[in-house]
C-alpha cells in the first residue's frame, strides 16, 4: 500500500510541474531597455525556446517574451563588441532591450531569434546602412 501511495504522490507532483522546453542558452550583458529589474551591465542568460524567449537574471526570470510577440530583432557592432536587440508587443505590453553578446555567438542568437519569431533581423549599425 505504501508503494502505491508513493507512486501516486510522485505522479501527482510531476503533473503539477510546468512542462520544460528544450532551450538554447546564451550569456549576455544587459545594455539597456525596458526591463525594470535589470541594470545596465548585469550579466544575464538568454534562453531561446520553441514558443518564447526568456531572459534570466541569475535564478530569477527577468522577462518571458512569447515568440509571436516579437516584432523586431536588430544587431550591431561597436569595435569588437556585438549587440543584439529585441522589441515586442505582447497584447499591448510593449518592451525592448539590447544586450552585448559574445562575438562568437551573435550569429547563433540572431538565427535562433529569427527562427522562433519568424521575423528578419536588421542591422542597426550605421556602417552597414549607407
Amino acid at each position: 500500500m505504501k508503494r502505491i501511495s508513493l507512486a501516486l504522490l510522485v505522479l501527482t507532483a510531476a503533473s503539477l510541474l510546468p512542462a520544460v522546453e528544450t532551450a538554447t542558452s546564451y550569456r549576455l550583458i544587459y545594455a539597456g531597455g525596458s526591463i525594470p529589474n535589470l541594470k545596465v551591465g548585469t550579466e544575464t542568460n538568454l534562453f531561446i525556446e520553441n514558443s518564447r524567449v526568456v531572459l534570466m537574471n541569475g535564478a530569477d526570470m527577468a522577462v518571458a517574451i512569447p515568440a509571436t510577440a516579437i516584432n523586431g530583432i536588430n544587431y550591431s557592432f561597436d569595435g569588437s563588441r556585438h549587440y543584439v536587440g529585441i522589441t515586442w508587443d505582447d497584447s499591448g505590453k510593449r518592451g525592448g532591450f539590447s544586450a552585448q553578446v559574445d562575438k562568437n555567438e551573435y550569429r547563433g542568437i540572431v538565427a535562433g531569434l529569427e527562427g522562433v519569431s519568424g521575423k528578419q533581423a536588421v542591422s542597426s549599425d550605421i556602417r552597414t546602412r549607407q
